[in-house]
């Protein structure tokens, strides 16, 4: 759970909201929204290790990802 978590943040499209089609826009908005719910989920243990296997730039992920 915590790999498949880390590379859905890793691959998220952090520059879905500067696109012109809506359906980018609103598959990102909902993803973002998946990652958030589950990471509300997460005791700090887990987002410790989660944040172990983030490859992007924290302060990138913290804008869409508050948990992290």
């Amino acid at each position: 759970m915590i790999k498949e978590l880390a590379h859905r943040i890793n691959t998220f499209d952090y520059y879905f909201e500067m696109s012109d089609d809506a359906s980018k826009f609103n598959s990102g908005s909902h993803e973002q929204y998946l990652i958030n719910t589950q990471l509300q989920k997460m005791d700090d243990f887990t987002l410790e290790a989660l944040r172990e296997l983030i490859t992007k730039d924290l302060t990138l992920t913290n804008r869409y990802f508050n948990a992290i």
